[in-house]
């Protein structure tokens, strides 16, 4: 069995800094083997307020902005309310970065303590929630995440 890749671009070898560097982002969830439910979610957000709008190819943005903030959460299997607690990890990340993000300085370290402090009141929000709520009570999620800036 044989097959032909399609030939690559060549790549620079360096990135000039007046090139626009654009992303583009598919989002893909599967319930997978073990579920009757689906208890992935996934955030997409430019941190530039930018309003994403998902074309057949996935999201396409410029990267010149202050960032870009990919994350996914899934439920963790075996515990109740897997997919609120996915739910509102993505909901309560994007919204505590973004108060959280600084003003015109988006350093690196910056951006790092932003996102730092906003998983660490995520955490917080859905602890409180399973607390709350004896329905929600042992509910958790994981949650990977990229910042990606120029």
């Amino acid at each position: 069995m044989g097959f032909d890749l399609p030939q690559a671009a060549p790549l620079k070898s360096q990135v000039q800094e007046s090139e626009p560097l654009c992303a583009q982002v598919v989002a893909l969830t599967d319930i997978g083997q073990k579920r009757k439910n689906n208890e992935d979610n996934y955030l997409v957000l430019p941190l530039d307020g930018e309003v994403l709008r998902q074309g057949a190819e996935g999201f396409t943005f410029s990267l010149a902005g202050p960032g870009l903030l990919l994350a996914v959460a899934d439920g963790m299997g075996g515990h109740q309310s897997g997919e609120v607690a996915s739910r509102l990890c993505v909901e309560t990340l994007g919204d505590e970065l973004v108060k959280l993000l600084p003003g015109e300085s988006n350093s690196t370290e910056s951006l790092e303590t932003s996102l730092r402090s906003a998983v660490e009141a995520t955490h917080g929000l859905i602890f409180d929630a399973s607390q709350k709520d004896p329905a929600l009570e042992g509910m958790g999620c994981t949650l990977t995440g990229v910042l990606l800036s120029r």
